[in-house]
């Protein structure tokens, strides 16, 4: 799936280990250990304004916040289907019909897609007008 050097997630540095004998041998984390995912893991933020809304689905918020990684500090990016695909693991016509869902709902542009396929616009958001409800247990 992490075909695509750029998207493989890094590798934490081996921990040392006290085996049977006390022998120190070297290994990766193990599940239940605990993990600092800061420089270990990339992050792909869903702005609260669009996971909020529920006539859209998670792939169409997932792809909006790929889009959001690879515009940076920008409102266009130029990451091709196929790129987005090996991203989040997901086919090219996923990755199509989420793009249409994102546009449909006004939170992209696509211009010209036949002269340039891999331009994406990122529309502006208004800020959310209800009260955030509080996390529960808070």
């Amino acid at each position: 799936m992490n075909d695509h050097p750029e998207y493989s997630t890094p590798q934490a540095q081996p921990a040392v280990r006290t085996v049977p004998g006390g022998a120190a041998t070297a290994s990766g984390p193990e599940i239940g250990d605990p993990f600092a995912p800061q420089g270990a893991v990339y992050f792909l933020p869903v702005p609260d304004q669009l996971a909020r809304i529920r006539s859209l689905g998670p792939g169409p918020k997932l792809l909006y916040a790929a889009l959001m990684w690879h515009a940076r500090q920008s409102t266009r990016c130029w990451p091709s289907i196929r790129r987005l695909g090996v991203q989040l693991g997901a086919g090219r016509n996923s990755i199509k019909r989420w793009s249409h869902e994102l546009a449909r709902a006004g939170f992209i542009r696509r211009p010209n897609k036949r002269a340039f396929p891999n331009h994406w616009i990122l529309l502006y958001m208004p800020p959310l007008t209800v009260q955030r409800a509080p996390f529960p247990g808070r």
